[in-house]
């Protein structure tokens, strides 16, 4: 169970895991809440706020902000109850949100997909990683992805995710971006409009937007962990923290020729970085480094 750190697991109460995962996740500490007709199994150190509605309860897992400032619980009692995705547009972070009334259940994670979320259709169930729903329902590994992830193509790959909403379990999906699960079926909510022609300026209004609010909430709550390499997506990630917070860069599959370039990044921001072989932790059971709690999502809890 340590294995998903951070994790949930929801379902309806008809919809219960097996008896004998049940009794494992309460050995390993994970608490239970009954929420009306759904009950959620928490990692002890997920964070979950619960906010009632006359017509259900707002369930938030993980850490999310409001882009505009307000406050969570103002923004989860106005939201719409037919259609909240509007209003929770305004929402940035690592999170999912579940919608319980009666026995449905609409869940959605952030914009970007941050929090993962997963389900297995014809089960009122859903959870944050596919080896937990999967273990908690008795599904199998599906022989067609472990054939597909034997290919030379695939295993040449140094990002080994899976196309589409496929994973490596029978009857386990992953929920794409911008859409939300809904009593059976995934629907999209996002865009709402057609596309129309923007410019820089307005893009660059948007994302000083996104991460005015991010980057504070995620100082109050974190000590930053990046990892520093060549490529452009890790710098854009850190790139709105200035020069506050950790770096490191694991070295398995780290083409040699990238090094100058870290080096580099780590001169010019005076951060204090490491080259870590992940194969070597991976092997020692380390699950720190120095004085950092390492969590696998870029951030490391601020009290550790």
């Amino acid at each position: 169970m340590l294995a998903f750190r951070f994790g949930f697991l929801c379902h309806h109460a008809q919809d219960a895991p097996a008896a004998a995962w049940r009794r494992k996740a309460a050995k390993a500490g994970w608490p239970s809440q009954d929420f009306g007709e759904f009950r959620i199994w928490l990692h002890p150190e997920a964070r979950l706020e619960v906010h009632a509605r006359a017509e259900g309860v707002v369930v938030v897992l993980g850490d999310a902000v409001s882009q505009s400032g307000r406050a969570l619980a103002d923004l989860c009692a106005g939201v719409p109850w037919d259609d909240p995705w509007p209003a929770l547009d305004d929402l940035c972070g690592r999170f999912a949100i579940l919608l319980l009334s009666g026995s449905r259940m609409r869940a959605a994670h952030d914009a970007f997909g941050a929090r993962s979320l997963f389900y297995s259709p014809g089960r009122n169930a859903v959870s944050s990683h596919a080896t937990l729903l999967a273990r908690a329902y008795g599904l199998p590994a599906s022989d067609a992805v472990a054939r597909f992830m034997e290919l030379p193509e695939y295993r040449a790959r140094t990002v080994s995710y899976l196309p589409g909403d496929i994973t490596a379990h029978e009857g386990v999906h992953a929920l794409v971006p911008n859409n939300f699960w809904d009593d059976g079926a995934t629907r999209r909510y996002w865009p709402r409009a057609p596309r129309r022609e923007t410019g820089r300026e307005a893009f660059l209004a948007e994302t000083r937007r996104y991460f005015d609010a991010f980057v504070p909430f995620v100082r109050e709550r974190y000590a930053p962990v990046f990892g520093v390499t060549g490529g452009i997506d890790s710098r854009a990630a850190f790139a709105p923290f200035g020069s506050g917070f950790e770096g490191v860069t694991w070295t398995h599959y780290f083409p040699e020729t990238e090094r100058p370039i870290v080096e580099a990044i780590v001169a010019h921001l005076r951060i204090s970085h490491r080259f870590v072989s992940s194969r070597r932790a991976a092997a020692s059971g380390r699950r720190s480094l120095g004085r950092e709690a390492w969590v696998p999502v870029g951030c490391a809890p601020a009290t550790a």
